[in-house]
């Protein structure tokens, strides 16, 4: 396996393992939803358009940790501290969700040097038309997929 992609596993796991101890159950069961929804768009539209519904349905700022959080926990501060939510705009379960489902693909995509920018806009910018992003992105959702299925039931 590639050291890219054994990063990406790890990454994920490490994601949906921080999903699992740090947020209520609801937003579990929503992040779950999103781990298994959002994959068919990402295969189909790609990881610029589901970056761009992430950010949509949560906040652009939320979204956007994932490219400047030093590690998975300070990304996932969102659902440890509500004050912390609050001021991303972040209203509740569902939110959070798409929040923390947008902000661990941009951390991947950056954790296997697909994207280098630092704001959300030039990101999704770098993203579109990138099918090696594309296939990265891809990579860790299905692992994020594959690690929720496991560690989170409805």
């Amino acid at each position: 396996m590639r050291a890219w992609r054994k990063r990406l596993v790890e990454l994920a796991l490490e994601v949906v393992e921080g999903v699992c101890s740090t947020c209520d159950s609801e937003c579990k069961r929503r992040f779950r939803a999103r781990t298994r929804n959002l994959i068919a768009d990402l295969y189909t539209s790609g990881a610029s358009y589901v970056v761009s519904v992430a950010a949509a349905r949560s906040s652009a700022a939320a979204v956007e940790i994932g490219l400047t959080a030093s590690s998975v926990s300070d990304m996932l501060r969102m659902c440890s501290d509500s004050g912390y939510a609050r001021r991303l705009n972040l209203e509740g379960p569902e939110d959070l969700s798409y929040a923390l489902y947008g902000a661990s693909l941009l951390y991947a995509l950056r954790a296997a040097g697909a994207v280098s920018a630092s704001n959300l806009g030039d990101a999704i910018r770098g993203l579109l038309g990138n099918v090696v992003a594309d296939r990265v992105a891809l990579h860790a959702a299905t692992w994020l997929k594959r690690f929720t299925e496991a560690y989170i039931h409805e």
